[in-house]
């Protein structure tokens, strides 16, 4: 009988020495899942954060590039209202005064192409000062 509790008193702490061994591997386990999910937490922040820095960067860039790009049209509109002002307009004054000199010594049918002639460049004049006008005003506005 002896032997028989010696044994089971052997078998008992076995038992026991394994259910110890299973508790510290559950415990090592649920310790090991939680590092996981707390590692994934920390990579999918991390994630969003980078995401959030390259939208940033994004949105400055695409302002710059607006910023640059109204710059230049702001540019390219001033260039071209001064060619119009100072190129165009020198050219059709100085062709209004030759027709005004031409209309008055030439008499008949080219008196009346002279007129013709000068209706067109006053109108054209007019036309291109509109242009500037209208430039000038687009240009003040962005100012």
């Amino acid at each position: 009988m002896l032997y028989y509790i010696c044994n089971w008193i052997l078998q008992m702490q076995a038992e026991t020495e394994i259910l110890i061994l299973i508790v510290i591997v559950v415990f090592a386990m649920i310790i090991m899942a939680l590092s996981i999910v707390m590692f994934g937490l920390q990579y999918h922040k991390k994630g969003i954060s980078t995401k959030l820095e390259i939208e940033k960067i994004k949105t400055k860039q695409q302002l710059e590039l607006i910023n640059t790009i109204s710059k230049a049209q702001e540019e390219e509109r001033r260039r071209i209202s001064a060619n119009l002002h100072d190129e165009v307009g020198s050219s059709l004054s100085a062709i209004n005064i030759m027709i005004d000199e031409a209309s008055m010594i030439t008499e008949g049918r080219a008196h009346d192409l002279i007129l013709s002639a000068d209706k067109s460049l006053q109108k054209t004049m007019t036309e291109i000062r509109n242009i500037i006008q209208d430039i000038t005003r687009i240009i003040h506005r962005f100012l």
